[in-house]
């Protein structure tokens, strides 16, 4: 029993891998075979990197350690700017913090029994799809055409604490304005290089 759940609990990080290398392949095709265009535009920054704001190589970790400790502020954050708010959408706040109290909460429980990591885990799945949206809407903002929501919900989940400062770095290169219909619109800010 104690041999099946290790090789378990081993193998299920290359589970993830997988996905990600099957979701590569496909692109990968459908660009070679003229379906998807392969200028199209991207995210600035690489999740997996330090420098989300492009002001040296460390200018994120700051913000990487806020998010790995406390998510549900940058989460705030970001779905205040998509709402077209200049400040923290309250609901995703108090919601998200509940989550992730909870989150931590279960996982403390655990310790006393098993059962309880699997509402820890549910509840972080959860989250991490969540923040998956928020990236999907980011990504949607900024104009990029690169990825889809089950690749958002994979580095969110995976990744969160990097996830989240590349999605409010992001945000930093539009404005958003809300139409008299109330719907809000994303234009870039034009940034001129000196000469």
């Amino acid at each position: 029993s104690a041999l099946q759940t290790a090789s378990i609990v081993c193998g299920l990080p290359y589970t993830f891998v997988l996905f990600w290398v099957t979701q590569a392949l496909l692109v990968a095709v459908k660009e070679e075979a003229g379906e998807v265009d392969a200028e199209r535009k991207s995210l600035r920054s690489f999740l997996l990197s330090t420098d989300f704001k492009k002001h040296g190589f460390f200018s994120s970790a700051g913000d990487i350690v806020i998010a790995m400790h406390v998510p549900f502020l940058p989460m705030a954050r970001i779905a205040g700017k998509l709402a077209g708010k200049d400040s923290a959408d309250r609901f995703t706040f108090v919601s998200a913090t509940l989550a992730w109290v909870a989150t931590l909460m279960f996982i403390i429980l655990s310790a006393h029994e098993e059962e309880w990591m699997m509402i820890s885990a549910s509840i972080y799945v959860l989250m991490a799809s969540w923040m998956g949206f928020l990236r999907a809407s980011v990504r949607k903002a900024v104009g990029c055409d690169r990825g889809n929501y089950f690749t958002d919900v994979l580095s969110c989940m995976c990744f969160y604490f990097l996830a989240l400062p590349q999605m409010e770095a992001e945000l930093e290169t539009v404005v958003a304005s809300t139409n008299p219909d109330g719907s809000v619109v994303f234009q870039n800010i034009v940034v001129e290089k000196a000469a």
